[in-house]
């Protein structure tokens, strides 16, 4: 069984542990898997950029955005919700779009009635419960938390890829800002047959361009994970809106369970992302080899 877990940031490494114990269980699906992943990060009290415990807007009200992708051989869905106030968490409510809504896309007030009518009430989802295992490094320490933007997950089993993403964006956002997480294509994507990519990092300067879609496009064309993310980062920087100074990372993972991540030179030191499978336990790792 083919059974791949990956997750932006140390903070998930607790969640894709919890995720790829669910899909041991054939009878959860890879969606569920995900979503209930995410949701802890969302619950994490000590995590500022996703969910419950984030910094607000300028106005002090929380905003949050989340989307979801869901591919397989003959079958490709979505959903995602930008501006969201009310709740603890948003990928939830990205699921219930990419469910129950006709639309992929619903915004402020319009999302929240719509994932309301659809029985999710505000700020009343149960907790879950876990104990978070240590974070490890095979280069060097890495810290089992991090205040560090946005969480993408991307979950693969026999054939079946769900890459999932929540953000409160930047702290004192401008209200009705949204960066690249819950843009199809920029910020998360997913093909069947091929498989997922997801980013984070400055989603200003992220969300003018395809990051997910291309790196899921060069692993079509035959590259693997790590060279689709490499290149395709390489590209961006190279282009008149990117510069040294981004900070831009994405993770992939293929059909087939292969990962790879790549970071823009100003993320080098700074960002790790954990993976996992079942037959491998979940670690955090840098984006590149580091010296002992």
């Amino acid at each position: 069984m083919v059974c791949t877990v990956v997750a932006t940031w140390p903070f998930s490494l607790g969640p894709v542990t919890h995720c790829i114990e669910m899909l041991r269980d054939e009878k959860t699906s890879v969606s569920a898997a995900v979503v209930d992943a995410i949701r802890l990060v969302e619950l994490d009290p000590d995590v500022h950029t996703v969910g419950s415990y984030s910094f607000p807007n300028s106005d002090g009200v929380l905003q949050l955005d989340a989307a979801i992708i869901e591919v397989s051989a003959g079958r490709h869905r979505c959903g995602s919700v930008m501006a969201l106030e009310g709740f603890s968490g948003s990928i939830e409510a990205a699921f219930t779009v990419m469910t129950q809504s006709p639309h992929p896309i619903l915004v402020g007030d319009g999302a929240r009635k719509f994932v309301e009518s659809h029985g999710l009430l505000p700020s009343q989802s149960p907790v879950p419960t876990m104990e978070l295992p240590v974070a490890k490094s095979l280069n060097k320490p890495a810290g089992s938390h991090g205040n560090h933007d946005t969480v993408g997950l991307i979950a693969v089993r026999d054939g079946v890829i769900t890459v999932g993403c929540s953000s409160s964006g930047k702290q004192g956002k401008h209200p009705g800002r949204v960066g690249d997480s819950p843009i199809f294509g920029s910020g998360l994507y997913a093909e069947g047959g091929v498989g997922a990519a997801v980013c984070t990092g400055d989603g200003d300067k992220m969300c003018s361009f395809p990051l997910a879609f291309s790196v899921v496009t060069l692993m079509r064309s035959g590259h693997t994970p790590q060279e689709a993310c490499t290149q395709a980062i390489q590209y961006l920087l190279a282009l008149p809106q990117g510069d040294a100074e981004i900070e831009i990372a994405v993770i992939a993972c293929s059909v087939h369970g292969d990962v790879g991540a790549a970071c823009s030179p100003k993320y080098l030191s700074e960002f790790t992302f954990a993976a996992g499978s079942a037959e491998h336990q979940a670690e955090v790792y840098f984006c590149q080899p580091r010296p002992e």
